[in-house]
Parts: structure tokens; C-alpha cells; sequence
């Protein structure tokens, strides 16, 4: 008996983990494709196989560790470890890709303005886009994604010589409207008649409300305080157009937000 438990352990059940790894890659890779049929697949198939092999798995690795069995566990450990970086590496790619709807799009070098704007589909299932500002430099500043966040970015051109960019999602009643100043190559968000400034190396943001933002950093989460009052300058602005969320920039007159002040 002592002999068919090892086996047992040291057999199919570490061979049936990694394939439950794949699994959860697999339906990951749907998701992103079918959006629908792959979270349902990731919630109701391959998750729960996969959480249902792993606590399996810790209780043999459990049992190795009261037997003493060093040079078992070595090996397992080891399994794990590997499969774990292999799969994160995979995930980051299937959520990363260089192509497709997926990969950053950005405007074109004609726009009339000094920077571009980049998109990138995250999730197609919430209809979540992401969004970033590009200066001349290369210095990119996320903003906000959300849910339904595919609506069209409006473009601005300020007295002061700045830029804003607005835009609204699409199911929610948040609006979001950003100063970027070419020259500092700053972002600012305007919020209860306060100007925000982003950190450079913003990302996205996790939350937002009176005091100001908390935003995605590469470096971890930064709180952003101390915004300085925003005046009447995004009230003297002219329209410029529109940045798709193909990174296509279409030139229009006809402000979406006119009455914003």
C-alpha cells in the first residue's frame, strides 16, 4: 500500500496538474477570443478542475513532508516552480500580443496635435479598452480603462497652448477630462475643479473621487493628492476631433461635450 500511494503521487497526479495549467491557459486564450464562451469555460470547467487538482496536489506534497520524503518533494517543488514561470509567461503573452485587437493601435503622425494615442482591447467580454498618452519622447501615461470604455476620445485644443482630451463610458455615468501639457509632458486629470497631476509612469487607475486618484504605477499603487485649482482654462477650448478605438484619428467640428464646463 505504501508503494501504490507514492506511485499515486508521484505518478499522474503532477502529470494532471500541469494539464490543468494548460487547461486554464486554454480557456484564458478563449476568453479573449470568445469572450463569453471562455469565461465560462474558466469559471465553470477549467477553474474549478484546476483548484480541485491543486488542493489534491498540496495534500500528496503534505504527506511527503510528514514522511520525510526530501528528495520527492525536490522534484515536485520543482515541477511546480517551472510550470508556474512557463505559464506566467504565457498568460502575459495571451494578454500582451504584438497583433491583433488585442496590441496597442496608435494614431497616426499626422494628427494636429504634439503627442499620440494609443488603445489596446483588454477585455472584449466587458468591453474594456485601455488608454495611454505617448509624448515625442516615448513617456507613456495610462488612463482610466473601465467598463464599456470604448467610446470615442475626444480632442481639445486649449488657449493656454495645452490639450485636453475627454471622453464618457459607455453604460456608466463616469466622465473623465485630461490636460496634457507637450512641453512638461505632463497629464493632469480635472476633478471638483482640481487639476491632478499623474504620476509619468502611470498605468491605469484603480480608483477615483474627491481627494484624488489612486493609479496603477510601474513601480505599485500611488495616491494622488494636492490637485491645484483648474480655473475656467478647459472652458476656453476648441474641438478638435475624435481617436477611435483603432488609434484612427477623424478630424470633426462637432463637439460630443459642449456643454461641460
Amino acid at each position: 500500500m505504501k508503494h501504490s500511494t507514492s506511485h499515486f503521487g508521484a505518478g499522474w497526479l503532477p502529470v494532471a496538474w500541469v494539464g490543468t495549467v494548460i487547461c486554464v491557459l486554454g480557456t484564458f486564450e478563449i476568453a479573449h477570443i470568445e469572450s463569453f464562451l471562455g469565461v465560462i469555460l474558466l469559471l465553470y470547467v477549467a477553474g474549478p478542475v484546476f483548484l480541485l487538482c491543486s488542493f489534491v496536489f498540496l495534500l500528496v506534497l503534505l504527506r511527503a513532508i510528514w514522511k520525510r520524503r526530501w528528495r520527492y518533494l525536490a522534484k515536485q517543488t520543482l515541477i511546480i516552480a517551472i510550470t508556474l514561470a512557463v505559464a506566467g509567461a504565457v498568460a502575459y503573452f495571451i494578454e500582451h500580443p504584438t497583433s491583433g485587437p488585442r496590441a496597442w493601435h496608435s494614431t497616426p503622425r499626422d494628427v494636429p496635435v504634439p503627442f499620440a494615442v494609443e488603445w489596446r482591447l483588454a477585455d472584449a467580454f466587458c468591453g474594456d479598452w485601455h488608454k495611454r498618452i505617448v509624448f515625442p519622447s516615448g513617456l507613456r501615461t495610462g488612463l482610466p480603462s473601465g467598463e464599456a470604455s470604448n467610446s470615442p476620445l475626444a480632442v481639445y485644443a486649449l488657449d493656454s497652448g495645452r490639450y485636453a482630451v475627454s471622453f464618457k463610458d459607455t453604460f456608466t455615468p463616469y466622465f473623465y477630462v485630461f490636460r496634457i501639457d507637450p512641453e512638461k509632458e505632463t497629464v493632469d486629470w480635472l476633478s471638483d475643479g482640481l487639476w491632478y497631476t499623474l504620476p509619468s509612469d502611470t498605468v491605469g487607475f484603480i480608483s477615483w473621487g474627491a481627494g484624488g486618484p489612486l493609479v496603477k504605477t510601474q513601480k505599485g499603487a500611488v495616491g494622488v493628492h494636492h490637485g491645484v485649482p483648474a480655473g475656467d482654462e478647459y472652458s476656453h477650448r476648441r474641438f478638435l476631433g475624435f481617436v477611435s478605438t483603432a488609434g484612427a484619428f477623424e478630424p470633426s467640428t462637432n463637439d460630443p461635450f459642449p456643454d461641460t464646463p
